[in-house]
């Protein structure tokens, strides 16, 4: 384990934290990487579940699965925390930091103080890494930033104690044990089959199936007579895919050799493919001639 930490701007928080997390214990897995290996690519459009009164489109697998799948692929032994009041949760990470230890919390975006105003909202699973402590100040490495950040004693508790959907109640996670080395010529093929089942069950607003099923969503929005809804749903696709989802384009400006195969060949995401989505929503949003021109249909056609 390095003994100086190390902070990596990341995509996406989960995997982000686990790729900083397990290099500081000497094993080498990128960003890219941990989102394949643990086969936590994915998609859901699930219009019973609102978040701003839209849909919630989920580009990956529920909160913890990176996590979870990577004890499973990996090896790894990991222990996980919660508590019934603030006060232990803050105790308790205050002792583990006077060891020395690098922890994992699971977070509340709405109240980390060095979050912009305008980037604040009601999210409960946001995780980042908490390597120390100055003062009231507790040093943090939040994936999403590209440098190291502070957060007061006060505002990480409510980060981390927040109510409502996806609660972290006090959450922290670190790991017991870490492999040195994994064999990813072994490992690869079976979270790629993996993932392949989760991208093609029978159910029509999920996987390959929920990708043209929001595609078809797009192409039905009333441009003409309902301007301001169309966009806020192009919005919508965006910010869920850039700040919730996998941070864009599923990794792919990132992947390279293996890392490819394991996050971009097993679903059949091209290069910059989810970004390129995102740039036309925004095209589509932004700018009322080009939506003129390209059409909100077009904008379907290219989702799928």
């Amino acid at each position: 384990m390095s003994q100086v930490f190390e902070h990596q701007h990341a995509a996406h928080c989960e995997t982000g934290v686990m790729s900083t997390m397990l290099k500081h214990h000497g094993l080498e897995i990128s960003e890219a990487m941990a989102l394949g290996l643990s086969s936590s690519i994915a998609f859901a459009y699930l219009p019973m579940i609102k978040i701003g009164g839209l849909p919630l489109i989920a580009y990956r697998m529920p909160p913890k699965s990176v996590i979870k799948g990577l004890q499973k692929r990996l090896g790894l032994k990991m222990t996980f925390e919660k508590f019934s009041s603030p006060d232990s949760g803050m105790q308790r990470l205050d002792d583990m930091l006077a060891q020395g230890r690098v922890v994992g919390l699971q977070t509340s975006v709405f109240y980390l103080p060095y979050f912009p105003d305008e980037m604040r909202f009601h999210f409960n699973a946001h995780n980042l890494l908490v390597y120390g402590k100055e003062g009231n100040d507790y040093l943090i490495s939040d994936p999403v930033a590209e440098v190291t950040v502070r957060a007061d004693a006060a505002s990480l508790q409510k980060a981390r104690f927040a109510k409502g959907a996806l609660a972290p109640k006090g959450m922290m996670y670190y790991p017991e044990y870490v492999p040195t080395e994994v064999n990813l010529e072994k490992e690869i093929p079976t979270a790629i089959k993996r993932n392949v089942r989760t991208m093609n069950p029978p159910i029509p607003v999920i996987g390959i199936r929920g990708v043209r099923y929001l595609a078809k969503k797009v192409a039905a929005l009333d441009i003409v007579n309902d301007k301001k809804r169309t966009k806020l749903y192009l919005g919508h696709i965006v910010r869920m895919q850039e700040e919730i989802g996998t941070g864009g384009g599923v990794f792919a400006g990132s992947i390279k050799g293996n890392e490819q195969r394991t996050v971009g060949g097993s679903i059949s995401y091209d290069d910059g493919c989810g970004r390129s989505v995102a740039v036309v929503c925004v095209g589509c949003r932004q700018n009322v001639q080009r939506t003129k021109r390209f059409g909100v249909r077009g904008c379907g056609q290219r989702i799928t």
